[in-house]
């Protein structure tokens, strides 16, 4: 099937996949329920209902667990990359496994010979994630990733790219910060 519709994830989208499980003791994961992780990404315009008005694998154990597996092998990665340490080779494993089921590219007809658009291959779950898993990827893999960070508060660790003058150490106001929240230094 192929559409004409655009949900690229951003960064910002990556890191608050990443975000939704926190830390701190007592803190609630909030991808645990049956559904959240599909909702999550339906959410931010990177998975949409079948044409029964449902979300894909929303009911669906595995694919809640699939969803939970990206989520944390991508903070492994991010927490690597800041902290300066090899990922494990699980994690890239997982994260490769999870790319691998990126939409195709591919040229259609249209009134003035040809447009680009995708087609997604298999499960779009699995294609909402590898948008996810891509964009941070690609950052991570970057020569400049000094940037990316985790609070400095060791019960919080919520990632983020510091986007401040000075790129300084960086702790959250408030127990549970959303991207759109301003830091406090």
């Amino acid at each position: 099937m192929t559409t004409a519709h655009q949900h690229e994830a951003t960064l910002e989208d990556a890191l608050d996949f990443i975000n939704t499980l926190h830390i701190e003791e007592d803190a609630p994961d909030h991808l645990a329920e049956l559904g959240a992780g599909t909702e999550w990404l339906a959410q931010r315009g990177l998975l949409h209902e079948r044409r029964d008005g449902r979300l894909p694998g929303v009911d669906d154990e595995g694919t809640n667990t699939r969803i939970r597996g990206c989520r944390d092998a991508m903070r492994a990665l991010f927490d690597a990359t800041v902290e300066g340490h090899r990922v494990s080779r699980d994690v890239l494993d997982e994260l490769n496994r999870v790319l691998q089921h990126r939409e195709l590219i591919e040229l259609v007809p249209s009134r003035a010979g040809a447009r680009l658009d995708h087609r997604h291959v298999g499960d779009p779950v699995d294609d909402a994630l590898a948008r996810l898993a891509e964009v941070l990827a690609r950052e991570v893999g970057t020569d400049d990733t000094s940037r990316l960070r985790i609070c400095a508060n060791g019960t919080c660790r919520w990632a983020f790219r510091d986007s401040s003058m000075t790129a300084s150490s960086i702790t959250f106001a408030g127990r549970a910060p959303l991207s759109s929240q301003k830091v406090v230094k």
